[in-house]
């Protein structure tokens, strides 16, 4: 997993799921690999098995819908999610993730921010990617006010000085709410191909489907 050798991440937790068909971990590895090589019969046949022995089975469910985000079906994987939603099974993990997808899928909802804004506020110490997510959510919606206020409250609770990545693609989202294309794409490209680029849902991602959007809107 360090080395980021997927094929070999593949054929180890393959063997480990086999021989600890319950560890939650085991499984996560095998989805995981799955995904980074886009061999995606070991994950679903790894999430199946479990899912005959534990129907609903958190972990399953949940490695269900990373599958759906590596095959970039980020509508699938909120509908894989929405069911722990509406039977109060959801944590944290599901409700930022359900919203996080909904910058992909392109169509923030004020339900979005209102599950999201729930969420939080029955936490008494919100983390940092719950407060970055509910940011681009606002930012998506062009409420660039509070858009901007939870990005600082953001940096405040990842302990930052100055903006990361994820942050300087918040306020690239603001950018275009003020109809600023040029200074998006300049805040665009200040978030760099990181080891965590891969991920299908990183925010590398999402600037990079920015970009092309931008890009395309200034064609003649």
């Amino acid at each position: 997993m360090k080395l980021r050798d997927w094929n070999l991440l593949l054929d180890v937790s393959s063997r480990l799921y086999a021989a600890n068909p319950a560890s939650d971990t085991a499984l996560r590895f095998v989805v995981t690999a799955s995904e980074f090589t886009k061999n995606w019969d070991p994950g679903q046949k790894a999430i199946a098995a479990r899912l005959a022995r534990i129907p609903d089975d958190l972990t399953a469910i949940r490695s269900s819908a990373q599958l759906a985000e590596g095959k970039e079906d980020f509508a699938r994987a909120r509908s894989i999610l929405r069911p722990l939603i509406d039977n109060n099974r959801a944590e944290m993990y599901d409700f930022n993730q359900y919203t996080w997808n909904a910058l992909f899928v392109g169509k923030v909802t004020e339900e979005d921010v209102s599950l999201l804004q729930r969420a939080i506020a029955k936490k008494s110490d919100s983390s940092y990617a719950e407060i970055h997510t509910l940011a681009c959510l606002y930012a998506d919606m062009s409420k660039t006010k509070e858009a901007r206020e939870l990005l600082l409250r953001a940096m405040d609770s990842g302990g930052f000085d100055v903006p990361n990545e994820p942050i300087w693609f918040g306020f690239g989202r603001i950018a275009e709410d003020y109809g600023l294309p040029a200074v998006a794409l300049s805040l665009y490209q200040r978030v760099g191909k990181t080891p965590d680029a891969e991920s299908p849902t990183s925010t590398y991602k999402l600037a990079r489907m920015r970009e092309k959007l931008l890009l395309a809107g200034t064609k003649p």
